[in-house]
C-alpha cells in the first residue's frame, strides 16, 4: 500500500500553490474531541489496494508515508471503539461500497484519475480518498459512516453540508472533526452531519411497507405498448361486435316469440273443442246480433260496446283464484265469461275478440311489443321518489274489426271502448313500444305499428326498430300470411295516413324515410325513376322525391341470374365503379366502370331451340348457364344425378356442364356446377347406364364390406389360436395367475386355490371347450 502511494506521488506533477504544502505539513491531532462513528472490524490490507493522490499534492515521499501510517493507526483505534448503535447504518451501505470497489479495481488507474479530477470542475481544491482497496473501504466505513448518505453528484467527499429537511428517522449527532491526513480541510473546520437512528421505533418507520418479494417491475418497450394497445382495441371491437350481434338476435327472437304467443292465444279461442265462442254468443243481446248481421251500423255498434262495458266487470278474488287453477287458457276464459268478469287486459281483449267472432265479424286481437334498455331502467329507478306511488297499469292488448263498407280496419280499446282513436289507445301501452302485432280470425298476422305509433316517421323510432326487416320476412311465411286483399288495402291506408303528416325539417330525418328520399342519400345501386320525376318539395336546397320513385339497379350478369336479359340497344341508366378483384394486389387494381340497368330495361330470358343433330350450346367458358329451369334449351334435358358426368364421358355422349350459381370464397367468385345438359334422345340411354353403374357400385361396396368382416374374423381366430398355443407352451403359477388374471380363462376349483400347491397354469388339458364347460357347471 505504501509502495503504491509513493508511485502515485512520483507520477503526479508538483503543485505551484503553497497552500497544499502547508496543509500537508500540518500534523493531525492525535485525539479529537469526539471519536468518529463506528466502523467494521479491522481488516488486513490487500497488496492490490493503493491510494491515488491528487495532482496538487507536492512530492514529499517521507512525510507522505508517515501520514499514511498515522491514518492506518487512527483507523484501527477507531474500529476498536465502535458502538453497537451505529452498526446498523454501516451494513446499509456495505453492498454499495463493495460494488464501487469492484468497479474501481477493474478500471485501474484510469478510473482513479477521473475520480480525482471531478472535484476540480466544481472549483474546490480537495483530495479524495480512493475506494480501490478493501482496507481503505472498511476503514472509511467507520470514519465516514455518517457522511455516506450525502455524497455529491461529482463523487464522494469528506465534508458535506447538512440537508435542508432532515428525515424523521434521523437523529442529529455532535460535530465530528475530520482527522483524515489527506483531507484538504484544516483541522479546525467542523461539520454537522445526521446519522440514522438505531432505535426500534425509527427502524420500524424506515422499513418499507411492501416486501421485495411482493414488488414486481415490468419493463415494456414503446413498440410493445403499441402492440398491446392495438390488441386491446381489436379485442374490444370484437367484444362489441358480439354484443351487438347478441342484441340483434335477442330482438328478433323476442318478435318471433310474440308472434307465436298471439298465434297460440287465437288458436285457443277459436278451437272447436272449446265452447268459449258459444258462451259469448249466448250473452250478446239478440237485437244487436240481428241488426249487425244485416248491415254494419255504427250507432248500433256503439250500443253493443256500451252493453259490453256494463256487462263485464273486474273479477273478485274468489273468481280469480278459481280461474287461475285452470291449466288451459281457454278454460280460464270460460270461467270468467260464466261469471261475466275479467281479470287482466288480456282476458278482456280476448272476450271482446270472441264476441266479435261469434257475430261473424272479421276481427283482430293485437298486442304491443315494448323494448326497454338497461340505461332507461336505471334512470327511471333514480328518478323514482322515496315515497311509494301507485304504479300505472299498462294495457298492451287491443282489438280491431273490419268495416266492410269502408274496407279498413278500425281500432277498438276494450278498456275505454274508444272507437277509431288509435293514438289514444297507444297511450296505455308499455313505455318504449316499437311494434304492434295483430292476428285475425284466419290466423294471419300483420304489423300495424304505423297506425298506433305517433312518432313512426321519426329517425329515432325507426333506428330502434332493428327487427323490422326480419319481422317482414317472418310474416310472409305461410303460417302467418294474412289476407292479401285486406293487407294490400291496409298498406294503401298506411301510406295515405302517413303522407298527411308533416314532412321532416332536417336532412338526417330523410335517411331511410318510408315516404321521402333525397338524391344524396341514394345508395350505389339506387336511382330515381323516371328521370324527369318532379320533386315534391325542398329542404335546405335539397330536392325531396317520393320513396316510391327510388328503384333498384343491377348489372347485366345479375339480371341474367334472375332469368332476365337486357334489351338490345338499351343504354345504362347509371354507371358506377365496379367492385375490385380481391385476388389482385391493391396497387395493381384498375378502376373499371359497371353499367347498371333497371328492371324496366330487361325481358324474360328466351331459351334457344336445339335440334338433335346440333351440338348443345355452350358459352365462352365451355359450360351453360341454368340459373332457372326456363333457361334449359328447348330439345335438351338437365340431368343432376350424381356421377352422371363420368358416365357421359365413357359413352362419349355430347353434354355440357350446367352452372346453377356462384359462390364467393378465397377472395374471388367460383361457379357452382350441378349436373349436365344433354339432348332429349340421349337422356334415356344415360339414365339406364347410370342405374347399371349404380348397381355395380353398390355391389362393390357390399363385397368390400364382406371382405373386411371376414378379415376381422380371421384376425380374431388366428389370435385365439396363437394365445392357446402360448398358454400350452408357457405356464405360470397360481400367484402370477392372480396378478395377471385373464377374464377368458377360469379353473374348476377357484375356491380351493389357496389350499392347493403351486402348479402350472393353465392345465395341460386346457382347451376353449373346457372353459365353456367349467362356466356351465358353475351356473
Amino acid at each position: 500500500m505504501r509502495r503504491s502511494a509513493r508511485i502515485a506521488a512520483k507520477d503526479s506533477p508538483p503543485d505551484p500553490k503553497p497552500q497544499a504544502e502547508s496543509r500537508l505539513k500540518a500534523k493531525p491531532k492525535t485525539t479529537p474531541k469526539r471519536k468518529s462513528v463506528d466502523a467494521a472490524k479491522p481488516a488486513t490490507p490487500n497488496k492490490k489496494q493503493h491510494v491515488t493522490l491528487k495532482e496538487e499534492v507536492a512530492p514529499k515521499e517521507k512525510s507522505e508515508e508517515d501520514e499514511v501510517e498515522s491514518m492506518d493507526t487512527e483507523e484501527d483505534d477507531s474500529k476498536e471503539s465502535e458502538t453497537d448503535s451505529v452498526s446498523t447504518s454501516q451494513s446499509e451501505y456495505e453492498d454499495e461500497d463493495e460494488e464501487s470497489t469492484t468497479e474501481l479495481e477493474e478500471n485501474g488507474d484510469e478510473s482513479d484519475d477521473e475520480f480525482v479530477k471531478k472535484p476540480e470542475k466544481s472549483g474546490r481544491k480537495s483530495l479524495s480518498s480512493t475506494k480501490n482497496s478493501k482496507a481503505a473501504k472498511k476503514g472509511a466505513k467507520g470514519h465516514f459512516a455518517g457522511l455516506r448518505k450525502f455524497t455529491t453528484p461529482t463523487g464522494p467527499t469528506l465534508h458535506h453540508s447538512v440537508p435542508a429537511k432532515k428525515p424523521a428517522a434521523l437523529t442529529k449527532v455532535e460535530p465530528v472533526k475530520s482527522t483524515h491526513p489527506l483531507s484538504e480541510e484544516s483541522d479546525e473546520e467542523w461539520d454537522d452531519v445526521t446519522q440514522p437512528s438505531t432505535s426500534a421505533a425509527a427502524m420500524s418507520k424506515d422499513k418499507p411497507t411492501t416486501s421485495a418479494e411482493d414488488l414486481k417491475v415490468t419493463i415494456v418497450s414503446s413498440d410493445q405498448e403499441k402492440l398491446n394497445e392495438k390488441m386491446a382495441r381489436e379485442m374490444q371491437l370484437a367484444i362489441n361486435r358480439e354484443k351487438k350481434l347478441l342484441a340483434l338476435q335477442t330482438h328478433d327472437v323476442t318478435l318471433l316469440c310474440n308472434c307465436i304467443h298471439l298465434h297460440f292465444t287465437a288458436k285457443s279461442i277459436l278451437s272447436e273443442d272449446a265452447c268459449f265462442i258459444a258462451q259469448c254468443r249466448s250473452l250478446i243481446p239478440k237485437g244487436h246480433v240481428d241488426t249487425l248481421s244485416k248491415k254494419m251500423d255504427m250507432l248500433v255498434f256503439k250500443k253493443f260496446l256500451k252493453w259490453f262495458g256494463s256487462a263485464f266487470v273486474v273479477a273478485s278474488n274468489e273468481v280469480s283464484i278459481e280461474a287461475s287453477k285452470k291449466k288451459r287458457f281457454v278454460e280460464r276464459l270460460e270461467v270468467l265469461v260464466g261469471h261475466k268478469c275479467y281479470d287482466t287486459s288480456r282476458d278482456l281483449s280476448s272476450i271482446l275478440f270472441g264476441c266479435l267472432v261469434s257475430m261473424e265479424f272479421p276481427a283482430r286481437l293485437g298486442k304491443a311489443v315494448a323494448f326497454s334498455s338497461e340505461v332507461n331502467d336505471a334512470k327511471e329507478a333514480k328518478e323514482q321518489p322515496k315515497k311509494k306511488k301507485k304504479l300505472k297499469e299498462y294495457r298492451d292488448y287491443f282489438v280491431e274489426f273490419w268495416h266492410p263498407d269502408e274496407e279498413r280496419w278500425i281500432a277498438l280499446d276494450p278498456s275505454t271502448l274508444d272507437l277509431d282513436i288509435p293514438f289514444k289507445t297507444a297511450e296505455n301501452f308499455s313505455p318504449g313500444f316499437l311494434y304492434a302485432l295483430a292476428i285475425d280470425n284466419k290466423m294471419g298476422i300483420r304489423d300495424v305499428s304505423a297506425r298506433y305509433a305517433d312518432d313512426f316517421l321519426t329517425l329515432g323510432y325507426r333506428r330502434k326498430r332493428t327487427g323490422a326487416t326480419y319481422l317482414k320476412e317472418t310474416l310472409l311465411m305461410k303460417k302467418f300470411l294474412a289476407h292479401r286483399k285486406r293487407a294490400k288495402a291496409e298498406d294503401m291506408e298506411f301510406h295515405d295516413t302517413l303522407s298527411l303528416r308533416p314532412m321532416p325539417t332536417t336532412l338526417s330525418d330523410f335517411k331511410n324515410h318510408p315516404l321521402y328520399a333525397l338524391e344524396k342519400d341514394l345508395l350505389k345501386f339506387e336511382a330515381i325513376y323516371p328521370s324527369d320525376q318532379k320533386p315534391v318539395g325542398k329542404v335546405r336546397g335539397q330536392d325531396v322525391y317520393p320513396r316510391s320513385c327510388v328503384r333498384h339497379l343491377e348489372g347485366e350478369l345479375f339480371w341474367l341470374r334472375q332469368g332476365r336479359v337486357v334489351r338490345e340497344g338499351e343504354e345504362p341508366y347509371k354507371i358506377v365503379k365496379a367492385r375490385p378483384k380481391m385476388n389482385v394486389p391493391k396497387e395493381e387494381r384498375e378502376d373499371k366502370p359497371l353499367p347498371l340497368y333497371g328492371h324496366w330495361q330487361t325481358d324474360d330470358f328466351v331459351a334457344p331451340t336445339v335440334q338433335p343433330d346440333e351440338p348443345v350450346p355452350r358459352n365462352e367458358y365451355g359450360n351453360i348457364y341454368v340459373y332457372k329451369s326456363s333457361m334449359v334449351p328447348v330439345g335438351c334435358k338437365h340431368m343432376v344425378e350424381p356421377g352422371i358426368t363420368s358416365i357421359a364421358k365413357k359413352l362419349q355422349i355430347d353434354h355440357v356442364q350446367a352452372v346453377v350459381g356462384w359462390d364467393f370464397h378465397g377472395c374471388q367468385n367460383h361457379v357452382i356446377l350441378d349436373g349436365i345438359v344433354v339432348h332429349d334422345t340421349d337422356e334415356e340411354i344415360l339414365r339406364n347406364a347410370w342405374i347399371q353403374n349404380r348397381r355395380e357400385q353398390l355391389k362393390k361396396v357390399e363385397e368390400k364390406a364382406k371382405k373386411r368382416v371376414l378379415g376381422n374374423w380371421r384376425k380374431l381366430i388366428n389370435g385365439a389360436i396363437g394365445l392357446d398355443a402360448i398358454r400350452k407352451k408357457f405356464g405360470v403359477t397360481s400367484a402370477s395367475k392372480k396378478n395377471n388374471h385373464d377374464p377368458t380363462v377360469s379353473t374348476l376349483d377357484d375356491d380351493n386355490d389357496e389350499s392347493q400347491e403351486p402348479q402350472q397354469w393353465p392345465a395341460g388339458n386346457f382347451t376353449l371347450n373346457s372353459v365353456h364347460e367349467s362356466r356351465e357347471k358353475k351356473l
